[in-house]
This record gives structure tokens, sequence and C-alpha cells, in this order.
């Protein structure tokens, strides 16, 4: 593994090894980005709180080429269900999702997630350092970083420095970021366990009640991880009698635990950093946001600002994309951390006192399948239009806007391909240009019937601007594309 062979100055310095920092190091390396990742020594673990990814981030993980590897590696999740002990408020299956050929989530353990990215990110030719990331600054024109090795300290001057290490983030302190929000008055706990009994093979359920939530999904190899609020600091390890006692009192499961693997007890908090972005120093990940586990979104939402990030460095390093445009990021992602963190929130609180029913969950927070999934995060412009371009066919180009094209009922054949070759010298290859009259059933449906236009879809799949043909130059120039 390519570990502490350190160049002076690398185009990108992403401090944090974690899945969020490796993610970004794969994509930034699948464009020739030359990137380092910093991966601070620790003791290695096999227990770790994430599990779930979403069909959103299982198309992010595609970009990064290792899709495949997590889906074979974990456990298919086909549905989701929300409920209290008595009654089933609402059941979402993933199977029902348009415009991805991700139908499905997956269970799988974060450091396994890890393993994968980081073995893709080494085979990329990415640097792997394992280091203490000690200072950093913005001097202007690039950053300095101090790196403790085993072999001595080293200080390099990256163009550009992420911040993907974690809640005690030494980025974010340089940014001069606070950390703002509040500690969940419920704790957590987590265990790991064999059951017996009629429990979920392929679905995770969460309860809601009025001594707490619940949640049990499989994770593979014929485990079960069971997470639980508590009001009162827990015992831990957790016992097998004591376990099947509280799920059968905060479910409908009739199961019995017959092993528990691992226990662990934590504080969930809700924290947001008051800015992403200050100069040549970036956030992203749990460095920039924190939310409670519930429904799973916290590791899928760090693949989300990876996605967006990786693709405007990219371009920003390569010329064809303003430095404005990472102020975008730090607007998109700060919206879309504080959408999930609302909901999440709300659904880690206690129901007391709520009236609900199955046609009327009153105040239980439930997701629609597309929020759960990540696919209603973050989407700027509506044109029924879901998810990445790969899941509807279209070749999104990896660094540089794709602008898909529909002629209507109104251009003649060979009129719409004089228009489109007209619009490609226009915009001189800084664009994809996808004619959708070509793509048969893939093409997005806000792309149909008799009126013509475009959609622009940026590279990690987001529907940025629906306009007319002619258009199209002018809002590239907008959006800061050169």
């Amino acid at each position: 593994m390519n570990r502490n062979v350190i160049a002076e100055n690398p185009e990108v310095a992403v401090i944090g090894g974690g899945p969020v920092g490796l993610m970004l190091g794969c994509l930034l390396r699948s464009n020739g980005v030359d990137a380092l990742v910093v991966d601070r020594p620790a003791p290695d673990s096999r227990h770790s709180k994430a599990t779930l990814i979403w069909p959103r981030s299982l198309e992010v993980l595609e970009g990064a080429g290792v899709s495949e590897a997590v889906v074979a590696a974990g456990h298919r999740i086909d549905a989701v269900t929300f409920s209290t002990a008595a009654m089933r408020l609402r059941s979402i299956d993933l199977g029902e999702l348009p415009d991805t050929r991700y139908r499905f989530g997956v269970s799988v353990r974060q450091s396994v997630v890890e393993d994968i990215l980081r073995h893709r990110f080494v085979e990329l030719g990415g640097t792997l350092v394992s280091a203490e990331c000690t200072s950093v600054a913005d001097a202007g024109d690039h950053a300095d970083i101090t790196l403790t090795t085993s072999v001595g300290i080293r200080e390099i001057s990256p163009a550009w420095v992420v911040g993907a290490d974690g809640v005690r983030s030494t980025v974010r302190a340089a940014i001069g970021a606070e950390y703002r929000g509040y500690d969940v008055p419920a704790r957590f706990v987590l265990a790991d366990t064999a059951l017996s009994g009629r429990a979920p093979r392929n679905e995770v359920r969460y309860y809601f009640g009025h001594d707490g939530s619940l949640a049990v999904g499989p994770i593979g190899d014929d485990l079960y991880r069971i997470a639980w609020s508590v009001q009162e600091t827990p015992a831990v390890p957790v016992g097998i009698d004591d376990l099947t006692e509280l799920i059968r009192v905060r479910s409908d499961l009739d199961v019995a635990v017959e092993h528990v693997h691992h226990s662990a007890d934590f504080r969930a908090q809700v924290r947001h950093a008051t800015t992403f972005r200050a100069g040549r120093l970036i956030l992203a990940g749990d460095s920039a946001h924190r939310m409670t586990p519930a429904s799973g979104q916290g590791m899928n939402t760090g693949f989300g600002d990876a996605a967006a990030l990786g693709w405007r460095l990219s371009a920003v390093l390569a010329g064809r994309l303003a430095e404005s445009s990472l102020d975008d990021y730090a607007v998109e992602r700060a919206a879309a951390a504080r959408q999930i963190e609302q909901r999440t929130s709300a659904q880690s609180s206690r129901v007391d006192d709520w009236t609900v029913s199955e046609s009327d969950p009153g105040p239980i927070p439930i997701m629609s399948t597309a929020e759960l999934a990540q696919f209603d995060v973050g989407q700027r412009v509506d044109v029924n239009h879901r998810g990445l371009g790969v899941g509807l066919g279209i070749p999104v180009a990896p660094a540089a806007p794709t602008v898909v094209c529909w002629p209507g009922s109104e251009w003649r054949a060979a009129q719409w391909a004089r228009s489109l070759a007209e619009l490609d010298r226009e915009v001189s290859g800084g664009a994809r240009i996808v004619d959708a009259s070509r793509l048969g059933n893939s093409r997005p449906p806000g792309l149909q019937g008799d009126q013509p236009g475009c959609i622009v879809i940026t590279p990690d799949g987001l529907v940025t601007d629906h306009c007319d043909v002619g258009d199209v130059p002018r809002v590239l120039a907008a959006a800061g594309w050169r």
C-alpha cells in the first residue's frame, strides 16, 4: 500500500481516512487529480455505528468504481417499515424507486466499506498516509499543513485541503467555524446479535413508542443490528434476556436473542458547522455535520458531500470551473444536511402522548421513499428526475456538466441535428451534449411531449436547470463553467 510516500505539493490533501475521505479521494483520482488522504493512526475496530447504504449512495459508489464490491460484501435491504408496537404505520418498498437501477439498499459494516474504498484509492494511484494532522493554515494560493508520522514531522503545501476528519476536526478549527447544535436527551445502544424466531430477512424495521425507539435490521452472516434509545446510562454489555424483553415490549417481532456479539452505547448529537468553506479549506462528512442514527442517514449524507465536492474540485483544478462553485457546494450541502438533520432528530424523540394511526401517523416524522434513499435531498429543479444519469442510462460526464436536450415536436430531424452541433461548438466541448430523442424510454420524464427543452445535470447527478436550447451557454456561464 502506498503509505508515507508524501508529495510536497499535492493538488488536494484530504484529512481523514474514513468512508467520506476515502470516497472523495477515489472520485478525485478518477478525474486525474493528485490526491493524498491522511489516515490518522487508530486502533483497528471491526465495530461501527454505520451499516446502511441507501440507493443514492450506491450510485455515488458506482462513480468511484466500487458499487459492485460493496453490494457483494453486504446484505440486501428491500424494504423499510415504520411502526409502533401495536400497528404498522408505513412500509417503504425500495423496489418502487423510479429512474435508478439500485432499487434496494445494502447493510454492510462501515469498516468493510472503508477497506473496499482504501483498496480502490490505492489502485487508482492515490497516496494514503498514516499520520496525524497537527496544523492547517490557509496561505492564500495554497494551504500549509503539518503531519506527524511514525518517521517524523512533514510539512506539505497542497492547493486545497478537505477536512473529513470527524467531530473533532482539525480543519474545522483552522477555518474557525463553530460546531453548533445540541446533545439528544436520550442515549443509544447498539448490539450485533444472533436472533431466533421470525426476524426480518431483507427489511429494516423502526419502532416508535412511549419508552423510546427501536431499530432492527439484518447485517449479514445471520446477524442483526439492534439499536434502541434509553433515558438513563445503560448497562453494557447487554444481557440476552434483557434485550429479548426490550424487543418484545417495543415491537411486534416474535424473536429471541440467542447471542450478543458486541454492544456499545453512545450519546447522539446534532451538530452543524457554521460554514463549510473558508478559502482553501473545505469541510465534508462529520466534520461539517452530525446527526442522530435514525434511518441510517449519517454516512450517506457524507457520501453526498464527497460526490458534490469531488467534481467541483476536479473541474476547478482543471480550469474549467470558477472557484466560486465551491461556495455553491457549501450552500447546497449545508441545506441538504439540515433537511436530513431535522427529520432524523425528530425520529429520535419519544412518542410520549402522541396519538397515531395507520392513516395518520401524527407527529411521527416518517420519511418518504425518495427522501430515505436521499433522492429528494438537494435537487433544485423538479423535472421528475431522480438520481444520477447512470440510473437512466444517460452518460453523465465525470467533471463537466451534461446537457440533455429534447426536440419536442417543433424541430425537424435535420434542423435538430444542426442545432445540437452548433450548441456543442458554442460550449467548446465544455459540456456533454446528449440528444434525448435517442434515449428511448430512458429519457427523463421532464423531457417528453411536444415542448422542446434541456436539463443540465451536474456530474454527481443533480438536475440544476431546465431551459431552452438557446439559453444553455448562458446557464452554464452563470454556473461558473468556462
